[in-house]
């Protein structure tokens, strides 16, 4: 498995550009434009959970190693509290999905899902401001 290390700083973490992709995706969705959607989607999820973990880093002094996967990464949240195990189980079918859709299986993605995904990242986000 490929790690990086996401080294602890002292500095104050920006979620604006987070939050603009995630209403940038949002927007997406709207106009119907599901693939484009959850690719923004995903990027901004992924994004908030990084930022929170190198948050967490921070605060215990002590850098965080993250997984370099997607399914990793989901995994790990759950194991630092950043999301709750339902949720990690709705990543994992958007990323089932994601893979379908790729691979031809399947033609489109499901709006509700790409809205929960949105709700993920701004959650992830407002707890992470919350600590």
């Amino acid at each position: 498995m490929q790690t990086i290390i996401v080294p602890s700083t002292k500095s104050r973490f920006d979620t604006a550009p987070i939050r603009r992709r995630i209403v940038e995706g949002q927007e997406l969705v709207n106009l119907g434009r599901f693939g484009a959607a959850a690719t923004v989607l995903w990027a901004s999820f992924e994004a908030a959970v990084r930022l929170s973990l190198a948050e967490l880093g921070e605060q215990t002094d002590r850098p965080i190693w993250l997984s370099g996967t997607p399914r990793g990464l989901a995994s790990q949240a759950v194991a630092y509290g950043i999301i709750d195990p339902e949720d990690r189980d709705v990543l994992l079918r958007f990323l089932q999905e994601y893979e379908e859709v790729a691979a031809g299986k399947a033609e489109m993605f499901d709006g509700d899902l790409l809205q929960r995904i949105s709700f993920l990242a701004e959650r992830t986000l407002e707890e992470m401001g919350q600590r």
